[in-house]
């Protein structure tokens, strides 16, 4: 109990300086009987994160709005900090099923991209051979390389969706909520791709405790969905997730305004950015290229 206590404050730590560097505004570690807490705004929303510490091991919980940007990009640095969880439960891929997997949903420009790949015994260990992982941890270079190659490798058997942004704006005024708007996406995908394949499993990421068939105009009562966090730690998840990336890359590529390359991300040098164009650019024109939803836009549109 001394040691995960001990690791639980240490990790505290790395999140906490971790935060403060991407601009939280991150309270003092506060010790509880069974965990530690941090308490953080961002963009006038309250967050709290408990890492907890026992029998089973770490665990962390994050508190806030869910359907927040805010909160959706809280949670994926709290999943990329380094050892900060251990891993889940050892889970054997199954012998065949379909990966899900999507890019651009944090990122003020740019769109949504959402891929599926279905993957079986055979092209598991081709794409693992190739060297597939999680495309955060890839360079633009080795994504554009490696998408290439998982097309050829799979064949036909995946789909790739594109949300630009005016599009990804619509529909978002539609849903209301970012949560819904994935589920749909990504049923979308599952969709198309099943009328490719028979398959009776799908792995995606957790990004929602809904059942992605509750956005959907399909019956999938014959398909298993199984929400890993870090799903990309299968093959199938980690193919997908690199095939959404490679396309989210394409459209900054083609997608330039006043010569200048829209910035990635939600940081500082994004809002700046905004703002500037908020300034010379028609707010109509800028839902070619900005999801208006962020609150950002909201406050420099005021």
């Amino acid at each position: 109990m001394i040691d995960l206590q001990r690791k639980a404050r240490e990790e505290t730590i790395n999140l906490q300086n971790k935060l403060s560097k991407q601009g939280y505004l991150v309270s003092s570690i506060i010790k509880k009987q069974y965990n530690y807490e941090l308490n953080l705004n961002l963009n006038n929303l309250k967050f709290k994160i408990q890492i907890y510490f026992g029998k089973k091991g770490i665990k962390k919980v994050v508190q806030g709005n869910p359907d927040s940007i805010e909160y959706q990009k809280l949670e994926e640095i709290v999943e990329d900090t380094i050892n900060l969880f251990p891993t889940e439960s050892p889970v054997d891929e199954p012998k065949e099923y379909i990966g899900t997997d999507e890019s651009g949903k944090g990122d003020i420009f740019g769109p949504l991209t959402i891929s599926a790949v279905f993957v079986d015994k055979i092209t598991k260990e081709q794409l693992k051979y190739i060297g597939i992982k999680d495309s955060k941890l890839l360079s633009k270079k080795e994504i554009i390389t490696l998408a290439k190659k998982i097309e050829k490798i799979v064949d036909n058997k995946f789909v790739v969706l594109e949300l630009t942004p005016s599009k990804y704006n619509l529909l978002y005024e539609r849903f209301g909520n970012l949560n819904k708007l994935l589920s749909w996406a990504h049923s979308e995908v599952i969709k198309q791709l099943l009328n490719k394949v028979k398959c009776q499993i799908v792995i995606t990421d957790k990004f929602s405790m809904k059942g992605l068939e509750i956005e959907s105009d399909v019956n999938f009562s014959k398909v298993q969905f199984l929400k890993y966090s870090k799903g990309e730690r299968f093959v199938g998840v980690a193919a997908a997730s690199i095939l959404a990336r490679s396309r989210f890359e394409h459209w900054f590529e083609e997608n330039i305004i006043n010569n200048r390359t829209f910035p990635k991300g939600a940081s500082e040098e994004a809002e700046a950015f905004l703002k500037s164009l908020l300034e010379k650019t028609n707010e109509k024109k800028l839902t070619n290229y900005a999801k208006l939803h962020f609150k950002s836009f909201k406050k420099f549109s005021n």
